[in-house]
């Protein structure tokens, strides 16, 4: 049973027929009171609202009337923005709307207003008071594929010791051992929904014993479909860390073979609801015959799934103690951002908690709930809420009271998410969007807020990461997405593609996946369900039309779909738009990104609501129309990595709403319209890895809201327009280029609050210190990271370059305090300026200097209390490294974790910190020293040190390896270091696990080489000549790799 979530529809309305737009329509005088008429009672309804949605769980005729008034209102809705977009779509030949157009819009208006003048009246025996509510607390302030992966915060989980103390057990046992060819054992954790199966599956893969005992770890979230080509080509692609082109089944098998082939394994299926035996023995088979000792982890809900896979006794989870469902509930409720911790609340908790049935997720979605309630009568109310009576359709009450108590706004986008397939991680900007399609939110700003809200009410979880490790995509737990399709009952589907079952006549929100093909069994139901807002396709990326029926059936499937508001075809392999697109006035949200588009046609101009349109790998499209500055109500465009695109049309400038345009990754763009500059309301231009363009815009002064300009790796690049400085809301500039054509003076920095990093090249142009001073840096508080380059090209000889200009100006550039990274490459000076001498940078972390030349000295960077990484590269007049580089402080270097000297041609010594003068490099782990030949000393210590890589003469790496210098290597890289004496070299190896041979054109090991330990028997070995084992080398060795 649905619960009926109007308000915020209702609300969206009003402000329509309130909104200026209409009031610019000149309206028929006839027109214009039914439109006030309309108002009016919509308000009137507005006000009982509230009780009418609290009411609705315990009286069912009452949701029935809050359904019949939401069907209104979704039909005021459809009407007033068919009227709008009428209005902009003859606002090009006339300011008035015919006289005909008038009067059918006029009749619709009248018809719906009489329609929900009846169901407004029946408020009265519901006894329906305008204003009343039901309220227990104060109400919230304004708020302005699940799949799995192996990773776990252990300190975050409660009372799973014992369970996995027992699963490891029995996974790192060898009383099963006896054969290599026999299948693999499995267990399978056995629980409903909530309960914690895949974090004890988590915190079994992730022991320090399954990790050492297994050669080979793979997590694969299974899931409804269980697919045994998609199962073989997950597990090649969490061995190889790589995608996985492989299509046919015998081409996979034969690869699983080879990279599992005398391997221990351990795989985790997780999420398993399959109970086809058939299915299983397939995949059994396939995962037969490799090393002894290997065991599948399968979560399932079922007892016969787990009946079918096991060849052990299942593993049933037990719920949680109120103890540990109390700890869980406690850190949510009073962690950092919760409540203030009071016995008397802890006394209500531990109720409110007994009442969760031993649930973890029940419990953290309580502890969320209850963080946002400071005052014991808030949390009294929730404990003696009456949800607790209740258990519809087996939602877990605790789940249900979180959503009831949502802020209005938040149900109605909560309850879409129940569109998408269980499994499934959207982005969160995606989602930001397809909310605003809808109407539910106004801006990206308030839709990530509330994408944060669900988030901290254990309603979202965290997806998938980007490159950079930032979270992008949020899911829905298994038995989230129940309570999200409770909620939304009729209104949301998820269509299985193959048969077309699950679409509704009443959805109006729907995804299907479609794996290869679009079945035409898919036809007729879309063709019934009219009243779709969202059509949402889930495809495959490598999607194939091997059939080519896509140019025919998609105007049938589209032909019906006139009210959508949004349109997801993301990789569906289609070749052109089809017409019938152009009927659909409401679309707001259209995707079709990595489709195979080689124009975009010129009637996408007759979308006039379109807010959001994306192209991105759109690797074929090669134009974009002069149309598309009609698209007047436009906010987004995404055309990144369309890789055939090399302009754009002029009329991009009449988008007078576009706040974010994303250009990143089209190497073939050579440069921007000017029109460009017209652009007043735009945030957001991402120019990233545009690697041919060569200017941006010269009046980009024009562009005052915009706070991000990313044009990173926008090498051809040489200059920056005039007056990119009046750009003072600019937040984002990872680059700037002084000087060059347009003259552009780095004094343009000055007024920026620039955030994050920022490159700076090209200095060599810069001659004035005082021009550089007033680029204010050392005001730049929110800078990390800063990049200061000069082309030592730029100089025909290195040695001329004016040593006390190189001074100057980077004595001028001095950053801020709060500076974390800093490079500094091609410096010409022989000295560093004095805040680089006097480093008083506490939140350095890093620090690189690559090709300063001339330099003869290096600063005190041992004192520097933060930092972890040191590169200093092509230093080629830097003879010694001494004591001037630990400074006398006690302990230097105190958390340096890297330290890489690369191309130091001249460096002879480096020495040791003088007797009793402290310790140095107490947390080194990783020491490269590449390409020094004339290094002939060095520290005779480095007891922390796990990875070296070394390329310098053999004498003293033999010399270092001797005495003992690197107590705990583990892993070493060797470069052209061994020289003749091969077996003395070997002979004094430490224990390592892993050893690296470049470049050798013979290798011989020595036949005294002897392992003590399991920990040496692994030898990895890349050599370009001959090699040959030792005698008695195979007895040590239990892997070698080449």
């Amino acid at each position: 049973m649905a619960m009926v979530v109007l308000s915020t529809l209702m609300k969206v309305v009003c402000e329509k027929l309130a909104s200026q737009g209409l009031k610019e329509l000149n309206l028929l005088t006839r027109v214009d009171k039914e439109l006030r008429k309309l108002e009016s009672t919509m308000k009137t309804i507005q006000d009982v609202l509230e009780e009418a949605e609290a009411r609705q769980v315990k009286e069912k005729v009452l949701k029935g009337w809050l359904t019949k008034l939401k069907d209104l209102a979704f039909e005021a809705d459809d009407v007033l923005d068919e009227f709008l977009a009428s209005k902009a779509a003859k606002s090009k030949v006339s300011n008035l709307l015919s006289l005909v157009s008038r009067f059918k819009i006029a009749h619709k208006i009248k018809e719906i207003r009489e329609r929900l003048d009846e169901v407004s009246e029946e408020r009265f025996k519901f006894h329906l008071r305008e204003g009343a509510a039901v309220k227990t607390w104060k109400e919230e302030e304004e708020i302005g594929d699940r799949e799995t992966g192996s990773f776990v915060i252990e300190s975050e989980v409660y009372g799973r010791d014992e369970d996995k103390e027992k699963i490891v057990e029995f996974l790192v046992s060898i009383q099963s051992d006896v054969n290599v060819n026999v299948d693999p054992d499995v267990v399978s954790i056995v629980g409903f929904g909530g309960l914690g199966k895949t974090t004890l599956a988590q915190l079994v893969y992730n022991d320090d014993r399954t990790c050492k005992h297994f050669e080979q770890r793979i997590w694969v979230c299974v899931s409804i479909e269980f697919d045994n080509r998609k199962l073989i080509r997950s597990i090649i692609e969490t061995i190889t860390g790589r995608e996985c082109q492989l299509k046919h089944m015998n081409s996979l098998q034969l690869c699983l073979r080879e990279h599992l082939s005398g391997k221990r394994f351990l795989l985790v299926l997780d999420d398993v609801w399959n109970e086809n035996h058939e299915k299983w023995d397939k995949l059994r088979i396939l995962l037969t015959g490799f090393g002894k000792g290997s065991r599948v982890i399968v979560t399932t809900r079922s007892e016969r799934v787990a009946s079918i896979m096991s060849t052990v006794s299942p593993y049933f989870l037990d719920c949680l103690s109120d103890e540990h469902c109390l700890a869980l509930f406690e850190k949510r409720a009073f962690g950092l951002s919760g409540c203030e911790k009071s016995s008397s609340l802890v006394a209500i908790g531990m109720e409110i908690v007994s009442k969760c049935g031993g649930v973890p997720l029940a419990a953290k979605a309580l502890g969320s709930l209850m963080s946002f309630r400071k005052e014991e009568s808030e949390w009294l109310a929730v404990r003696d809420n009456e949800i607790w009576e209740f258990s519809p359709n087996e939602i877990m009450p605790a789940l249900m009271l979180s959503y009831n108590h949502l802020p209005a706004k938040l149900k109605p986008c909560f309850s879409y998410c129940s569109m998408f397939p269980k499994n499934y991680e959207v982005r969160k900007e995606k989602l930001v969007h397809l909310w605003m399609g809808e109407g539910f939110i106004g801006s990206e700003k308030v839709g990530f807020h509330y994408v944060d809200e669900l988030l901290s009410r254990s309603l979202f979880q965290n997806g998938g990461k980007d490159l950079d490790g930032v979270v992008r995509q949020v899911k829905m737990h298994d038995l989230v997405h129940d309570l999200a399709r409770f909620v939304a009952g009729e209104e949301c589907s998820v269509v299985d593609a193959g048969t077309g079952e699950g679409l509704l006549r009443s959805s109006r929100y729907a995804s299907f996946a479609c794996d290869g093909s679009i079945p035409e069994v898919m036809l007729q139901p879309l063709r019934e369900a009219k009243r779709l807002r969202t059509l949402y396709l889930v495809a495959p990326k490598f999607m194939k039309d091997e059939q080519d029926k896509l140019p025919e059936l998609l105007p049938s499937m589209f032909s019906s779909l006139q009210l959508l508001r949004a349109l997801h075809l993301r990789h569906l392999p289609m070749r052109e738009l089809p017409v019938s697109v152009r009927k659909m006035k409401h679309l707001r949200y259209l995707d079709l990104s990595d489709t195979q588009l080689v124009t975009l046609p010129s009637y996408i101009s007759l979308l006039p609501n379109l807010q959001t349109l994306i192209l991105s790998c759109c690797k074929k499209l090669r134009v974009l129309p002069e149309s598309i500055g009609e698209l007047y109500n436009l906010t987004t465009l995404d055309v990144h990595f369309c890789s055939s695109l090399t302009s754009l049309p002029n009329s991009i400038g009449c988008l007078k709403k576009l706040q974010k345009l994303d250009l990143s990754i089209i190497d073939s763009l050579q440069e921007l319209p000017e029109s460009l500059s017209c652009l007043s309301n735009l945030q957001v231009l991402n120019l990233r890895y545009c690697e041919s363009l060569h200017e941006l815009p010269l009046n980009m002064k024009n562009l005052t809201n915009l706070r991000y300009l990313d044009i990173t790796s926008c090498h051809g690049l040489n200059c920056m327009p005039e007056g990119i400085g009046q750009l003072t809301n600019l937040q984002i500039l990872p680059l700037f280029v002084p000087g060059g054509r347009s003259k552009c003076s780095i004094r343009e920095l000055g007024a920026l609050d620039l955030h994050g990093t920022l490159s700076i090249r090209k200095l060599e142009n810069v001659k004035d210190a005082d021009e550089a001073k007033k680029a204010n840096m050392i005001k730049k508080q929110s800078l990390k990271t800063l990049c200061l380059s000069w082309n030592v090209n730029a100089y025909r000889n290195p040695r001329q370059a004016c040593d006390e200009d190189n001074v100057d100006v980077l004595e001028s550039l001095q950053p801020n305090t709060s500076l974390e990274v800093l490079n500094i490459e091609g410096y010409m000076a022989r000295g560093f300026p004095n805040w680089m001498m006097n480093l008083c940078f506490p939140n350095l972390v890093e620090i690189k200097l690559t090709s300063c030349l001339r330099c003869e000295s290096l600063p005190a960077f041992g004192q520097l209390p933060h930092l972890k990484v040191l590169k200093l590269s092509s230093l080629n007049a830097i003879r010694y490294l001494d004591s001037t580089i630990y400074d006398s402080i006690n302990v230097a270097f105190p958390t340096l974790v890297e330290l890489e000297l690369a191309t130091m041609l001249q460096l002879e010594k480096w020495l040791e910190r003088s007797q009793n003068s402290g310790e140095l490099f107490p947390s080194l782990a990783k020491l490269s020293l590449k390409a020094c030949p004339a290094l002939r000393t060095m520290p005779s210590a480095f007891p922390t040190v796990a990875h070296l890589s070394m390329d310098v003469d053999d004498e003293l790496l033999i010399s270092a390896l001797h005495k003992g210098a690197f107590p705990n290597l583990k892993h070493l890289d060797v470069s052209g270091c061994i020289g003749n004496d091969e077996e003395e070299y070997m002979k004094n190896l430490p224990e390592v696990l892993t050893e690296r041979m470049r470049s050798i054109e013979s290798w011989l090991v020595s036949a005294k080489v002897t392992a003590n330990d399991e920990s040496s028997s692994v030898m990895s070995v890349t050599c370009s000549g001959s090699w040959s084992f030792p005698v008695g080398m195979h007895q040590v060795l239990h892997v070698f790799r080449l």
